[in-house]
């Protein structure tokens, strides 16, 4: 699988547990599954989810983590079926994991190829919790990956408008620059990179 979804999968389990959003699920069985997807146990995890589901079948979030199982075993298919199935039934209130599972599956139409489809769902993610900026530079970055470069430099301002230390804002405006070869308005932004980083970022 290609980049995208591959590091998206290593955030998984981090940015589920660390969101701070509505109160969710407290059942045993839901817990067990989550512990299990935690420590890599993916036939654990699934025995005690399926199980969840067969007590609660409209727990979203038991679907949302059954994805990154069927994720992980590369089981595209049935992982889009838990997604879409997870935005059904989670509650419209927690804006994060509607936002996450509209991320997640623009990032496997990314792999898939299929730009539309890709587009679609990163901007379901950025409406769906439009003050996280985490959401304007993935699709920023994914309309760079597809050369659209005046809708990328859009997102990326709109990073830098919600948090003006956002250093990715900064770095991915100067690296849209280095793309359209505007050399010297890229020093601008790699500047920024640079006195965080201490060193450039790109070069000619």
């Amino acid at each position: 699988m290609k980049r995208i979804v591959s590091l998206l999968l290593l955030a998984v389990c981090a940015t589920l547990v660390c969101a701070k959003e509505p109160q969710r699920p407290t059942s045993y069985n839901y817990q067990r599954g989550v512990e299990a997807v935690n420590n890599d146990q993916d036939e654990e995890a699934e025995k005690y989810l399926n199980q969840e589901l067969a007590d609660n079948p409209k727990n979203g979030y038991a679907y949302a983590w059954l994805a990154g199982v069927e994720l992980r075993r590369d089981e595209i298919g049935s992982a889009i079926s838990m997604l879409n199935k997870a935005i059904q039934y989670i509650p419209k209130a927690d804006k994060y994991y509607h936002a996450w599972a509209n991320k997640t599956l623009a990032s496997i139409y990314y792999d898939l190829n299929d730009t539309i489809q890709c587009l679609d769902y990163a901007t379901r993610a950025v409406k769906a919790e439009p003050k996280n900026i985490e959401w304007w530079r993935f699709r920023g970055v994914l309309y760079l990956e597809f050369e659209q470069y005046d809708h990328a430099m859009a997102d990326f301002d709109k990073v830098i408008q919600l948090d003006p230390t956002a250093i990715n804002g900064y770095m991915w405006k100067g690296k849209t620059y280095y793309e359209l070869k505007q050399y010297e308005k890229m020093k601008k932004y790699s500047e920024n990179v640079e006195s965080f980083y201490g060193k450039k970022p790109y070069s000619k």
